[in-house]
């Protein structure tokens, strides 16, 4: 065999391997465009989701009423800072326990029956309102006006509980002062000497 023939089949060989195969399909820039544009459309929701997230997240803290929300268990999820700081706990040292257990009902074991209780309701459908008394970091005591509610996929099940919390004290002192002079001024005109009758004035 001659030299010339020896050099003439590695050139061929190498011919036949890069010779395109018959229907394989080449990418179409178009193609190409397409999927480039549809990873941006991705990345611009997520990233929209993200802003969304992030937004609910610092409205939820800074919401002044005590608001957190439940697994239909009754384990507390997400809990706002508002409740946090007067509680004065980090959320690692109450979320996952249950709502019932938690260091801001003190030593009342009938508050924590209460809110054993309203959880339970809320699972069941309804709408509960409770006044519960709060303990907070320094000892102060709080009444906060308890309004639970469960959500429900699409199905009817529950998926969480909301529970929103309204500081009513102020409310409360009040309105016990309106009620303790009511009676004091009740008091001294059963008392006086004299018969005492309240007159419209329009009549």
């Amino acid at each position: 065999m001659s030299t010339s023939s020896k050099q003439s089949h590695p050139a061929d060989f190498r011919r036949r391997a890069v010779k395109p195969v018959k229907g394989a399909r080449k990418p179409v820039t178009g193609e190409m465009s397409s999927l480039r544009a549809k990873n941006l459309l991705l990345k611009g929701q997520n990233a929209l989701l993200e802003k969304a997230a992030a937004n609910f997240r610092n409205v939820f803290d800074n919401v002044h009423q005590f608001t957190g929300l439940l697994s239909p268990e009754g384990m507390l999820l997400e809990i706002n800072r508002s409740t946090l700081k007067f509680a004065g706990v980090d959320s690692q040292q109450v979320i996952g326990r249950p709502a019932w257990d938690m260091p801001w009902w003190g030593k009342s074991d009938d508050a924590r029956k209460l809110v054993k209780r309203a959880v339970a309701d809320a699972i069941a459908g309804h709408r509960v309102r409770v006044e519960l008394d709060v303990v907070g970091s320094g000892g102060q005591i709080r009444t906060i006006d308890t309004f639970c509610k469960a959500i429900c996929d699409d199905a009817g099940r529950p998926t969480l509980v909301i529970v929103e919390g309204r500081d009513v004290t102020n409310f409360k002192n009040a309105e016990r002062e309106l009620r303790e002079t009511h009676d004091f001024l009740q008091a001294i005109i059963d008392n006086l000497p004299v018969g005492v009758f309240v007159k419209d004035a329009a009549a």
